[in-house]
């Protein structure tokens, strides 16, 4: 009877663990995408500022196609959401003479601006090192020379690649936020059977 008390009394604790853990899903604040979908136009230029430079719009055909495509994202913890793209611009800043080679470390070069699009709450950035696009979750942004968001990092000029997009939480029952629960219930269910392998062996 007390070896059957021990294992209940683990099963009720670990059981409470697994409810706290499911209660917080996703660990880390970065949200989770469900799917990626267009709904594609060209930002106005009151849309978009730059502190200095230039932009052309940026071609739909240059966006993510789905969620394999996204880096990391700056989203609401424990929600799940899909990803309206809604346009997007290539900024670019030229360098000036005396800007590059061994003073560029030095003097920071960076492009500054903003891209706040109507409904906007996520502006995505194309990271060239890892080949996808990051997100956060604000309209204006600040991209030194040679940083991995600089498509023209070998060159005297910094170039940028942004889309404005909304993210909107997927209702009650839409899928794809139960799976940081699972996750989690698949090795508690393995230290719940640990009492029980005890008492078989000591058996």
């Amino acid at each position: 009877m007390k070896r059957l008390g021990f294992i209940l009394g683990c099963a009720l604790l670990l059981g409470a663990a697994g409810l706290a853990f499911a209660q917080v899903g996703h660990i880390t604040p970065v949200g989770h995408v469900d799917s990626v979908n267009l709904d594609w136009r060209t930002p106005s230029p009151s849309e978009v500022q730059l502190t200095e430079g230039y932009f052309d719009f940026l071609s739909e055909d240059l966006a993510p196609k789905n969620t394999d495509q996204l880096g990391t994202l700056q989203l609401p913890e424990d929600k799940t959401y899909t990803l309206a793209l809604l346009g997007g611009i290539e900024a670019s800043k030229v360098l000036s003479l005396g800007e590059t080679g061994a003073l560029k470390v030095q003097m920071l070069e960076s492009i500054e601006g903003s891209l706040n699009m109507d409904g906007q709450n996520v502006l995505l950035l194309y990271n060239n090192a890892t080949g996808k696009w990051d997100g956060i979750s604000e309209s204006s942004f600040d991209i030194e020379d040679g940083s991995s968001y600089d498509i023209q990092s070998q060159f005297p000029e910094i170039r940028v690649r942004l889309i404005g997009a909304k993210a909107t939480e997927v209702t009650a029952g839409g899928g794809g936020g139960g799976g940081c629960s699972a996750a989690f219930l698949a090795p508690a269910a393995l230290l719940l059977l640990a009492p029980l392998l005890v008492l078989r062996k000591r058996g």
